[in-house]
């Protein structure tokens, strides 16, 4: 985890490596999970979060994870007996209460989580000769639902990112329903529903899913899957 010192400073020394592993043509993913009060972003508070940002390949560049002090601003009236006992039981309401320091605060975090987000974007130059920045990709499971709470709470960060979304509990229904055998054998998530084992579990899926299409496609070809890339 990355602190306020040195957050900026890391991600600008790595910035060289990561033009030169990515190229111009790839778009960085930028992946997000937030753990959250209730599903309601209107009503509800962003407890945790956490970010890894990848090359397409996969490959991790760099990550973030933080506990946010929004604990204190929740209406637990309002909070389900579920999600109660899930927060309990791992610790996350406990760690989000006993919050007091600046880093955990949602502006600070929302300012970590851009820099992060600029340090992935890069341009490239268009069919016209037009240089265009390219905005990372928000990937994860269910995503679209950790967007809805940014849309609310961190828009600033929200604009930020590429309106396409990469969703790999999408692809996992799709492969569940035409490819059965596959599906059954991934990697399963662990469901501890904090956000950095959850995000390291959906980039585990997604390396798995790529790794099986690699295997057919280099049988087809004759080839091994290693050269994929070539």
């Amino acid at each position: 985890m990355f602190d306020s010192v040195n957050i900026e400073s890391v991600l600008v020394s790595a910035s060289r490596h990561w033009q030169n592993a990515c190229g111009a043509a790839m778009t960085a993913l930028f992946w997000l999970d937030i753990e959250t009060s209730e599903l309601a972003a209107h009503e509800h508070r962003i407890l945790e979060v956490a970010c890894i940002i990848t090359d397409e390949d996969y490959n991790e560049q760099s990550r973030y994870t933080q506990v946010t002090d929004q604990a204190r601003a929740v209406d637990f009236n309002k909070v389900s007996p579920l999600v109660m006992e899930m927060h309990r039981a791992n610790g996350l309401w406990m760690e989000s209460l006993a919050k007091v320091d600046s880093e955990s605060t949602l502006t600070m975090v929302q300012r970590h989580l851009r820099t992060l987000a600029e340090f992935a974007a890069h341009t490239h130059t268009d069919f016209a000769g037009k240089e265009t920045l390219s905005r990372p990709t928000l990937a994860g499971s269910s995503v679209d639902f950790d967007r809805g709470f940014l849309k609310i709470h961190m828009p600033s960060l929200e604009s930020d990112l590429h309106y396409r979304i990469f969703d790999v509990s999408s692809l996992h229904q799709f492969v569940k329903r035409h490819w059965p055998a596959l599906a059954a054998a991934a990697p399963k998530f662990r469901k501890m529903h904090r956000a950095l084992a959850d995000l390291e579990d959906s980039i585990a899926l997604a390396r798995y899913y790529r790794d099986a299409l690699d295997r057919r496609r280099s049988r087809e070809r004759g080839t091994r899957p290693d050269d994929r890339r070539a």
